[in-house]
């Protein structure tokens, strides 16, 4: 489809604890450079502000976008963006926290 190229855009994967999203991020480490990645750690928070006062040119430069955020991050990321994430039964997914 005409404008609809996947490879202009950014893809943001957010993370749901324990929906399987740690095996998904080792896959997508393998297909993405470390450059074109940007990934949240524990302090997702700190480093979304941190992302958003990186340069635009530096900040359109990531095609992949992960971790544990909520949806609005593509505000802040100069180009087209599509989201996806996991979503997992609730039940299980509380009892895999114990």
């Amino acid at each position: 489809m005409p404008g609809n190229d996947s490879a202009d855009k950014t893809v943001i994967f957010l993370h749901i604890p324990r929906t399987g999203g740690t095996t998904l991020h080792s896959i997508i480490d393998r297909h993405y450079s470390p450059r074109a990645v940007y990934s949240l750690g524990p302090h997702a928070q700190e480093d979304v502000e941190q992302f958003n006062s990186f340069s635009e040119a530096r900040r359109s430069r990531v095609r992949m976008f992960k971790g544990h955020a909520g949806y609005g991050v593509h505000e802040n990321i100069p180009r087209p963006c599509s989201y996806f994430t996991i979503l997992r039964d609730p039940i299980e997914r509380v009892v895999s926290f114990f």
